[in-house]
């Protein structure tokens, strides 16, 4: 589990709705104004309307502080009074949290010397935009992983109100950019009552208020989500942009959308497992049930899986927080296709900046592989009575027990052989201690890892979502195990005699922490340099090196 994440403050900037002037403008301009280059890294004002879907971006910007309107014809220098660049006021409401070094006038005029063909080429620029919808930890780890350690120079855009944890924005290299968009609103509403869904289809008819800001940037390349890969796919092909798709889960858990892509009928039959080519069939009881609803109105499908699916094979590949031993026969199956795919994992933690959390030193005196770890992540779903069979069950195994809630406010309650910790915790601080004998969660992807890469056994009790194939990845290294008949019970209460006795034998098998040593050695290897990672990265930094030299 990363930190609490703590915004980063940005003056409230915001962009404005464009009035009818500007929307006469945008269509009726037809001279060569609307073709030109962006000049300064700016469009003029008519073709950043049509480029906004009918959203001004910078027709003028207000804030608390009376900052004046910008002029988008002209070049953008540095702010002497703040030391600021004026590149960071970027056409719609945004604040750069951070900026190293002196911004030079940017202008699309000719130079007015012969570059020296000995210079150095300029660092690849890489953008990062996750959709704010999931977690944002992987894009955390892997922009801070692009930035310093590979000469990168990366700018994070934050779409608010998400946070942004505070250790990340610290991160040098690191550039961040808080940007307030106006929602689209009314269109997402008659699309479903759904939350998720009319989340998901304002963000994506939002998005386009950002293509200046990524005209601007002139990126190398663009690192985003599933969630808006079917628009920011054509955005990025507009700008001459590669995309690429960083992905939050497993694999597998690929395989399903692009089967939809290419058949949304593909669930309609009757047969219990759902047939890949080269790799086993996916039983139909690990996919999200509102997947197989075969409706028009299953807008989950139609507004969210389909369309992004079907834009995949638009995308110069997709980055996957694994490595290459976990997930060989799947990733080796679905490479035949495009886009290809990169195991980059496991992902490392950046520099933490947090104290020391109280609750370690108790785990610091206990016995080594004495204490069951249990965190169900940021979302439990777990009902109150499963809950208190849970404790009952953990307080029978013969162990000690660290049991992380994150709800609730911050606080440590001492048990005769355990420790509830409410609040967020630093996973990887508590895994590394050898007094973690077992890991007991819900099989988010980026706990697995972790479990992974310390070698610590999991017990798999996943709940939603891509957990139970995530808890197939588990079963089939030999990670942990997962005990499927208790989710085979459906709301059905597991009782404290069952759950201890399991605890307690995963504690005691030592088979299955020979096994997760295994898993340990292989992630590393995959890590060090030569490793199947670190080549995956390779050819991912290739694309953008050759392309600046």
């Amino acid at each position: 589990m990363e930190p609490s994440p703590t915004r980063a403050h940005a003056p409230p900037y915001r962009c404005c709705r464009l009035g009818l002037r500007h929307q006469e403008e945008a269509e009726q301009a037809k001279g060569p104004e609307d073709k030109q280059k962006f000049q300064g890294g700016i469009m003029p004002l008519s073709a950043a309307a049509k480029r906004t879907k009918n959203t001004v971006v910078g027709d003028y910007m207000s804030s608390d502080s009376g900052t004046p309107p910008m002029d988008l014809n002209q070049p953008m220098y540095e702010d002497e009074s703040s030391g600021t660049p004026m590149s960071s006021q970027h056409p719609i409401g945004v604040n750069a949290a951070k900026n190293k070094g002196k911004a030079k006038a940017i202008s699309s005029q000719a130079p007015d010397r012969v570059p020296n063909m000995k210079e150095k080429p300029q660092p690849p620029h890489l953008v990062f935009l996750p959709s704010g919808i999931g977690n944002p930890a992987t894009f955390f780890r892997l922009a801070a992983a692009m930035a310093a350690p590979r000469s990168c120079r990366v700018t994070f855009i934050n779409v608010q109100p998400h946070p942004v944890d505070s250790d990340f924005a610290s991160q040098p290299g690191v550039e961040l950019l808080d940007v307030d968009m106006l929602a689209d609103t009314d269109v997402a509403t008659t699309i479903s009552d759904d939350p998720f869904i009319a989340h998901v289809a304002t963000t994506n008819r939002s998005l386009y208020q950002l293509t200046p800001i990524l005209a601007s940037l002139r990126a190398s390349a663009v690192f985003s989500d599933f969630a808006i890969a079917a628009t920011l796919s054509q955005i990025s092909a507009d700008l001459n942009i590669p995309l690429l798709v960083v992905s939050t889960t497993s694999v597998k858990f690929l395989a399903v959308p692009r089967l939809l892509s290419q058949d949304p009928n593909v669930f309609s039959d009757s047969a219990e497992e759902i047939e890949v080519q080269g790799m086993p069939s996916i039983p139909k009881a690990n996919i999200p049930a509102a997947w197989l609803k075969k409706s028009s109105t299953n807008h989950l499908l139609t507004e969210y899986l389909v369309p992004n699916a079907r834009a995949l094979s638009r995308v110069r590949g997709i980055l996957f927080n694994t490595f290459d031993w976990f997930e060989q026969e799947t990733l080796a199956a679905l490479n035949r296709s495009q886009p290809p795919l990169f195991p980059i994992g496991p992902l490392q933690p950046y520099q933490k900046l947090g104290g020391h959390q109280h609750f370690l030193t108790w785990l610091s005196e206990k016995p080594a592989k004495s204490v069951v770890y249990i965190n169900f992540g940021s979302q439990e779903v777990i009902s109150e009575d499963q809950m208190r069979e849970l404790r009952k069950g953990l307080e029978i195994c013969g162990y000690h027990y660290l049991w992380v809630i994150a709800q609730g406010t911050a606080c440590f309650e001492r048990r005769d052989n355990g420790m509830i910790v409410k609040g967020g915790v630093d996973q990887e601080r508590v895994l590394t201690d050898p007094a973690i004998g077992v890991f007991v969660n819900q099989c988010e992807w980026k706990s697995i890892m972790q479990a992974a890469w310390e070698g610590v056994p999991v017990l798999a009790w996943p709940q939603h979502g891509d957990q139970m194939m995530n808890a197939e990845a588990v079963e089939k290294t030999d990670l942990g195990i997962w005990m499927k008949e208790w989710n085979s019970r459906g709301e059905e209460v597991v009782d404290r005699d069952e759950i201890g006795r399991v605890v307690r034998q995963t504690m005691e098998d030592l088979d299955i922490n020979k096994a997760a040593m295994i898993a340990r050695e292989r992630a590393r290897e995959a890590y060090e340099i030569g490793g199947s990672s670190q080549k995956a990265f390779d050819k991912v930094m290739q694309m953008f090196t050759s392309s600046n030299n």
